[in-house]
């Protein structure tokens, strides 16, 4: 009975063993392959990753590619823009600087042609009051008859028949009460009468070593009156100028003849016709206004 459990015993312990060293080896196999699996699982997820970052690489590149492209593109375009826009407007600027230039060219005519259309003025002025003479320091009373005061002072110059006047009449003044009488206009019949009759003036001048006076023509006072070349505006101005350029002893004399003004030199040189007070420039110096109507009225009645 104990031999008899005792091999039965024997029996199942190895029967034991054989069945767990099975188990052990089918474990083994299993691990085995698990293993194997394992490895070709790993190798294939690896290879899925490196493909989808293969996949996602080659669309961040082709993405980056068409960015850079079109980035490429509106770049190029907006050059092209702006050198077109810099062609335009260089080109614009010629045209502005030659229109700029032709703009001086025609500026610069019309200030020439300004300018002889104002020497034709002054000369055409010059040639409407050639004939005429400026009479200063008559005492204008009612009533009076100028023709006669004329007459007068013809004879008293020894002028007779008296030159040929077309009209003779006072200027209306220019203020009311005044103590200035208006002068008196006398527009000569040919400006060969009026040098007839300046050329007495003069004789008288030299041969009594003074000037005319009220008494010449009938007044009870030995005022002195003057009798001169009616001068243009702008000739006016010239011989105020030039007057005061006699006074700074700049210049040697001042004379007008025919309405124009002439100027002779402090060196002795010859007298010449002065067109503009632009002429005297070099001569001029800074001085002061004259705003002397008495002044300004000897100024004008002075020849030399």
């Amino acid at each position: 009975m104990s031999a008899s459990k005792r091999l039965r015993s024997e029996k199942s312990s190895t029967e034991i063993k054989v069945a767990r060293t099975s188990v052990t080896q089918l474990l083994q196999q299993i691990d085995a392959k698990f293993t194997s699996q394992r490895k070709e699982i790993n190798m294939e997820l690896l290879q899925l990753i490196d493909d989808k970052f293969a996949e996602q690489r080659e669309s961040l590149g082709r993405e980056y590619r068409e960015s850079e492209a079109r980035f490429l593109n509106t770049l190029q375009a907006k050059f092209d823009a702006m050198n077109t826009e810099i062609h335009n407007l260089t080109k614009r600027v010629r045209e502005l600087e030659t229109e700029a230039k032709e703009v001086n060219t025609l500026k610069q005519q019309v200030c020439e042609l300004d300018a002889q259309l104002a020497a034709k003025c002054n000369a055409q002025e010059v040639a409407d009051v050639a004939c005429n003479l400026r009479w200063h320091g008559v005492p204008h009373v009612e009533g009076e008859n100028l023709n006669t005061l004329f007459n007068r002072l013809c004879f008293s110059l020894h002028l007779t028949p008296p030159p040929r006047v077309r009209s003779i009449f006072r200027v209306r003044p220019r203020q009311r009460n005044s103590l200035v009488d208006p002068i008196i206009i006398i527009k000569m019949d040919h400006v060969r009468e009026k040098a007839v009759l300046l050329r007495a003036i003069g004789v008288h001048r030299q041969t009594t070593k003074s000037q005319l006076s009220l008494q010449l023509i009938g007044f009870d006072s030995p005022a002195f009156i003057y009798l001169n070349e009616q001068l243009t505006k702008t000739n006016y101005e010239i011989f105020k100028h030039a007057m005061r350029l006699k006074k700074q002893k700049r210049v040697a004399a001042v004379f007008t003849r025919r309405g124009d003004v002439f100027v002779k030199p402090i060196d002795g040189g010859e007298a010449y016709y002065v067109q503009s007070t632009n002429e005297l420039s070099d001569l001029s110096s800074d001085v002061g206004e004259i705003n002397s109507s008495r002044d300004a009225a000897l100024e004008n009645n002075s020849f030399q």
